[in-house]
């Protein structure tokens, strides 16, 4: 498919697909994940392509959502937005080794935080998205899903460094 017509085609679902971000469906935020995967696959941020805004602009979305959900940890690290954010950090860093670096602390403080809430039995502290629905995935999933996403993200940081730094 020509990029032009990608362009056109997504000119219209843009807006929705970054309010998309904040759902609470499993559904959902797996088919903006599939989405995002492929626009990465298919048009790499750092590539030498023409330069077009809306590609750039949905980009600039994603990264705006993932630094703020991961930022505001604190809040709800149990959440299904920091599942989410997660979940596009890790698709973010198969592409780009570079960008999880940038949260390596966060994610880190993220994990301690879990662990913490864990031993001191908040295990069931997830709350429901913004938009008030139920999530479709129990909190101790969700949970599991977090803490499989972070070691996924940490085990590609590893593999990234070269065999000094390991």
């Amino acid at each position: 498919i020509p990029f032009r017509s990608v362009v056109t085609l997504l000119q219209p679902i843009s807006k929705c697909i970054t309010k998309c971000l904040t759902s609470s469906y499993l559904k959902i935020i797996q088919g903006i994940h599939m989405f995002y995967s492929n626009l990465l696959l298919a048009f790499p941020p750092n590539s030498n392509q023409p330069s077009f805004e809306l590609i750039h602009s949905i980009y600039s979305s994603f990264n705006d959502f993932i630094k703020e959900t991961l930022s505001g940890f604190e809040k709800n690290p149990h959440s299904m937005n920091m599942y989410t954010a997660l979940l596009l950090c890790n698709t973010t860093t198969e592409s780009n080794h570079k960008f999880a670096e940038n949260y390596l602390a966060i994610i880190v403080r993220i994990l301690q935080k879990i662990i913490k809430d864990q031993y001191s039995g908040m295990k069931d502290a997830v709350t429901p998205g913004e938009d008030g629905a139920n999530p479709e995935i129990a909190s101790q999933d969700i949970i599991n899903q977090i803490l499989n996403l972070i070691f996924q993200i940490l085990d590609q940081l590893i593999l990234s460094m070269s065999g000094e730094t390991r």
